[in-house]
């Protein structure tokens, strides 16, 4: 069932995004691309787009910058993790040992190491590559595999001093453990349903997850306690903190749904109380990202649009539109650059011409 789920929403999204591609990109954004093009070209002439590269030979579900902001790293349902130059998209290193779609990938903060996580086909989960791989981002050495889910991986992510990563999947649980052994330290199953994407505090005392039990929770990160539990209209998938740690948002989405109502809430961290709902967007919404320097809040969409808005105001600033569905969005450690990926091979670097 949810294999059909899967089939026909990205099916529906695909046609949907080019239909609104070709109606709106002379009135969203500050660019209008040639709707005609194909998804590799179709923005390389706009002002906004640094670099379009194709690294994939199927969708890609996430990426992340290196922390210099030289790498770009992408997993895929090729099967694949590739580390990329980000001036000119050239292959520095592939990894390529899982045997299922790599959902879900993550940078140390020091640079040093990656972590992905497997088993994805077509909305069935791999038996034994359920996995977390973490190796070395220089030499592509292998440090460990854990192995602690039953079904594949959404989201992994490092803590901020890099001595745990957390991990979350179809089983609905996330599970933390140490970054250099992968012994297993706490498993939290507050979710009645799959977790989709979660993120560490700034300073590495709680984490939020967001699921499709439409809840997104906050706990502290060494007990397992539940801190906050915040409730959205829909399934919720993505979720960021923000750099200075007092606000949380999150995004309704989903990989086997439609979700009736996309958009982003930003809720203060303490409180729990609703700062902002940001909305437009028209289909399923997968990712939501803060920008380092904290002044601007992004979202990636199936509609085919990454949007940017004011984190202070909540004022939409930019709209970024391409030919495929946009699965993520990220912006670089120097807060004036993007990339983002979808159902299409391709990666998006490009800077937004904001309004400071």
């Amino acid at each position: 069932m949810r294999t059909c789920h899967a089939i026909r929403f990205i099916l529906t999204s695909m046609m949907l995004c080019f239909a609104l591609f070709c109606a709106a990109c002379s009135s969203l954004g500050h660019s209008s691309p040639m709707a005609t093009q194909t998804p590799s070209t179709a923005t390389q002439n706009r002002r906004d787009t640094l670099l379009t590269y194709t690294p994939h030979t199927d969708k890609i579900f996430f990426l992340a910058w290196s922390p210099n902001g030289k790498r770009l790293v992408t997993a895929s349902a090729d099967q694949t993790v590739k580390i990329s130059d980000t001036t000119t998209g050239n292959i520095v290193l592939t990894h390529q040992t899982f045997h299922s779609g790599i959902p879900a990938v993550a940078w140390s903060d020091d640079g040093r190491y990656i972590a992905a996580g497997a088993g994805y086909n077509k909305g069935v989960a791999v038996p034994g590559d359920t996995i977390v791989e973490v190796w070395d981002a220089t030499t592509n050495a292998t440090l460990f595999t854990y192995r602690g889910h039953t079904s594949f991986l959404n989201s992994v992510a490092w803590s901020p001093n890099g001595t745990r990563i957390a991990s979350a999947g179809d089983d609905k649980t996330v599970q933390v453990w140490d970054a250099l052994t992968g012994k297993h330290a706490l498993i939290y199953r507050g979710h009645t349903q799959d977790v989709g994407i979660i993120a560490w505090s700034p300073d590495g005392k709680k984490i939020v997850s967001a699921s499709a039990d439409k809840t997104v929770q906050v706990w502290d990160a060494t007990t397992g306690a539940t801190l906050m539990t915040l409730h959205m209209n829909d399934e919720a998938w993505g979720v960021a903190w923000s750099p200075d740690g007092k606000q949380i948002a999150a995004s309704t989405g989903s990989f086997y749904n439609s979700v009736t109502n996309p958009l982003v809430e930003v809720w203060d961290a303490q409180t729990g109380q609703m700062v902002h709902t940001l909305t437009g967007q028209l289909f399923n919404i997968w990712s939501v990202n803060w920008s380092p320097d904290g002044k601007w809040l992004c979202a990636a969409s199936g509609d085919g649009s990454v949007r940017i808005w004011n984190a202070a105001s909540g004022q939409l600033d930019y709209t970024y539109l391409t030919l495929s569905a946009a699965y993520i969005a990220v912006w670089a450690p120097d807060s004036k650059r993007l990339a983002s990926a979808g159902s299409s091979s391709d990666v998006h670097i490009w800077q937004p011409l904001l309004n400071n």
